[in-house]
């Protein structure tokens, strides 16, 4: 049997701030129901979108000053598993939250450096991570969570 098709990547951008953040949410959301996600994963990617783009609104622009972000959401097989692969973009200060060594065990809470609780988070919840810096579209994450295989019709 031929794996179920899923709806086109969609994106949109937003200015950087907890409104915007509001709209990509919503996006996210609808792209999981319209693909068949199952709830468990929804909330997981619910939560990884949010903390990944509170910390953008956070650090990745200059106090006051206006900042884009972009959130696209996709889905596809990769091993033949059906997976979720958001890709989230800002112009802000060059920063690979990847590059943050932080580990839950080891670290104590009040030395882990501001956004790392959100990166232990985003690590934990998806099964891919990727961090560029691209000259045209600035900071670039893209990360992927394994989902349950949505029902054939």
């Amino acid at each position: 049997m031929q794996p179920r098709a899923f709806d086109p990547p969609v994106r949109t951008s937003c200015h950087a701030n907890p409104e915007g953040l509001s709209s990509l949410l919503d996006m996210l959301d609808r792209y999981c129901a319209q693909n068949q996600v199952d709830s468990h994963a929804q909330h997981d990617l619910h939560l990884i979108v949010e903390e990944a783009c509170f910390n953008i609104i956070s650090y990745a622009y200059p106090e006051g000053a206006p900042g884009r972000l972009s959130l696209q959401v996709g889905a596809r097989y990769s091993a033949g598993k059906p997976l979720i692969e958001i890709t989230i973009e800002d112009a802000g200060i060059p920063f690979n939250p990847l590059a943050l060594h932080v580990t839950a065990r080891t670290t104590p809470v009040e030395e882990i450096a501001p956004g790392g609780l959100g990166v232990l988070l985003i690590r934990s919840l998806s099964d891919q991570q990727h961090y560029e810096h691209d000259p045209q579209r600035g900071n670039v994450l893209t990360i992927g969570k394994f989902i349950s295989a949505p029902h054939q019709h």
